[in-house]
């Protein structure tokens, strides 16, 4: 039996409008400095440090975007992640391979708390699936072919 994930539209949309609004003033810095090759060497340094945070900010939102918000599909053999904007670029994870999955509830500082699977192998997380992210989550869970070795809570910041 093959399981699909479905993505939660309000998590995936806040994430795309954040990767969207810190690309354009990313790409609007890149288009200043590339018109004016002396923008970015003449700027102060309490500027220069926020370019860098800009910069610093927009790969934090593509490393989410990229390790959190991906399809997942699962069947009888492995599990597979599926990056949403590259789809040639997957990583799928025989069961036998893997050795216990863990469920995290990550609580917010602004209240409210989702529940979080990790994949575990070697004591090391290889994965991890949000039910912040996916919509069926509850059904990937229980369709997961490894031990369930109980629960624990952590903190978001």
């Amino acid at each position: 039996m093959e399981v699909r994930s479905r993505y939660r539209i309000l998590s995936l949309l806040l994430i795309l409008i954040a990767n969207l609004l810190w690309g354009w003033i990313s790409g609007l810095l890149i288009y200043l400095s590339i018109q004016d090759p002396d923008f970015i060497r003449e700027m102060p340094p309490g500027p220069l440090i926020l370019v860098s945070l800009i910069f610093l900010m927009e790969l934090i939102l593509l490393n989410i975007f990229f390790k959190d918000c991906r399809r997942i599909r699962m069947n009888d053999e492995k599990i597979i992640f599926i990056n949403p904007l590259l789809p040639f670029i997957r990583k799928s994870y025989r069961w036998r391979k893997l050795d216990y999955h863990l469920t995290v509830i990550e609580y917010a500082k602004r209240g409210g708390a989702f529940e979080t699977t990790w994949l575990i192998r070697k004591g090391r997380v290889k994965a991890r699936i949000s039910s912040f992210y996916i919509a069926n989550y509850m059904e990937i869970k229980d369709s997961l072919c490894i031990p369930d070795q109980g629960g624990k809570a952590a903190s978001m910041a």
